[in-house]
């Protein structure tokens, strides 16, 4: 019987690996997806939802913070509000992967780059 091949992505691993570490809790890799686009992750931290935009790059001279249209963002977060109406607040996180020399991967986040609550 031939061996199953499973392929991993970098950005996941490592935007998971970064939210664990300080203290996220419930994330799922499922995401989130509606007509306005995707969320790689959606996790829970103290009661609020969190909208992830996990990503990969390789690193090339000067980084600079990760950045998404706020217009995006916020109809992601609207589409998810309307989903999930439960949700008292709600946070979107860029995070990317910076990938180096040698294997050596290093964490770029925006983090709360865009914030919703009642």
């Amino acid at each position: 019987m031939p061996e199953q091949e499973t392929t991993y992505s970098i950005a996941m691993l490592a935007a998971v690996r970064y939210l664990s570490e300080l203290g996220y809790e419930n994330i799922s890799e499922d995401g989130f997806s509606c007509d306005e686009g995707a969320v790689q992750i959606v996790a829970n931290n103290g009661g609020i939802a969190h909208l992830v935009i996990a990503r990969a790059k390789r690193t090339r001279g000067a980084v600079t913070k990760p950045a998404e249209s706020e217009a995006k963002m916020r109809r992601i977060a609207m589409a998810y509000l309307i989903e999930h109406p439960e949700a008292p607040e709600l946070q979107f996180h860029i995070i990317e992967a910076l990938v180096g020399e040698h294997a050596t991967v290093t964490i770029n986040a925006s983090m709360c780059a865009y914030h919703w609550e009642r």
